[in-house]
């Protein structure tokens, strides 16, 4: 399954070390040059900065569509990069993504969503992690974290 995915998350799980269980989820992950860049970036999470210099082969960087989707228009070039590419191309439509505009015109072009949370839980429910150890890891990198959304995810991991 190939998902496409914006810098939030892959630096929400550099910071924590986790960047291994995208594949393990997900199979190939797609990110733009847009979300490449970002990566690059002097104030991008070193870890993060490290692990891109040599991507691996789960990762694929694709180019920035020509034409921005008009709705992602006044969005980061990552996120409206990201949009664009899975709302074209039937084969992507999956996008990791946390910011919450982006989320919002992704669900509205019909496109499915996954948050950083989101992989988390999933992996912990695979048994990939410890979902309450790896939370409080992504807390203490100040990652902004929905306490409702936190709380919504802990109850349905408990009751499986």
């Amino acid at each position: 399954m190939i998902r496409l995915c914006d810098n939030s998350a892959l630096s929400a799980l550099a910071e924590i070390n986790q960047l291994a269980i995208l594949p393990n989820l997900f199979g190939t992950v797609v990110i733009s040059q847009a979300v490449l860049e970002e990566a690059r970036h002097p104030g991008a999470p070193s870890s993060l900065r490290e692990f891109i210099t040599n991507p691996p082969d789960w990762l694929t960087i694709v180019a920035n569509p020509l034409e921005l989707l008009p709705a992602a228009r006044h969005l980061g070039m990552g996120e409206a990069s990201l949009i664009t590419l899975a709302f074209r191309d039937p084969a992507h439509k999956t996008l990791i993504l946390d910011d919450l505009p982006a989320r919002m015109i992704a669900q509205k072009s019909g496109l499915r969503i996954i948050g950083t949370l989101g992989i988390l839980e999933e992996a912990s429910l695979q048994g990939l992690l410890d979902f309450g150890s790896t939370l409080k890891q992504l807390q203490d990198t100040g990652f902004h974290l929905n306490s409702k959304l936190m709380e919504s995810v802990r109850r349905r991991i408990d009751a499986r």
